[in-house]
């Protein structure tokens, strides 16, 4: 949503981040109208948390990582088991994945995003940011979990 729009990604940026004190805030505010479903994980909203883990600033990467281990992913236990591949998509900026699809078509909505470019506004260019997201999901997932998302990485990126 275009409320989100103040978590856009800073791992990407050299310069420090001077909006720290918004950033958390927002993610706060965030975390609480989804807890007490105001609003729902749609669009980009999910990926922007994500990208908030691997934050440059400590706080904000504590904020989220806090908030998503633990109330957003004890309301929805799945949430990480079913959004992997495609954060793995959206995170390395595949025009392949779906969701990019749908922007382009126009089905996604002009209010969920903060331009029409999905790709460009959640790539996130450090591998090691990229990785340090990674590896948070895969730490928050069960055994059972982690086979599934290897079977759907199998069926879903190298059978395709």
């Amino acid at each position: 949503p275009l409320m989100a729009s103040c978590l856009k990604a800073d791992v990407n940026d050299e310069a420090e981040s001077e909006t720290s004190i918004v950033r958390q805030h927002a993610i706060l505010l965030l975390s609480n109208l989804i807890l007490q479903d105001y609003i729902k994980w749609k669009g980009v909203l999910f990926y922007r948390f994500l990208i908030a883990v691997a934050s440059k600033d400590a706080a904000v990467a504590n904020m989220a990582r806090i908030l998503l281990s633990g109330p957003l992913l004890t309301k929805d236990p799945t949430l990480f088991h079913h959004n992997f591949i495609d954060a793995v998509f959206i995170l390395n900026g595949s025009t392949s994945h779906p969701m990019y699809a749908a922007v382009r078509r126009g089905s996604v909505g002009a209010q969920d995003l903060s331009s029409t470019n999905i790709v460009g506004s959640l790539k996130v260019d450090n591998a090691e940011k990229r990785m340090e997201i990674y590896n948070f999901l895969l730490d928050h997932l069960t055994d059972a979990e982690k086979i599934g998302v290897t079977a759907r990485l199998a069926k879903e990126v190298l059978c395709s």
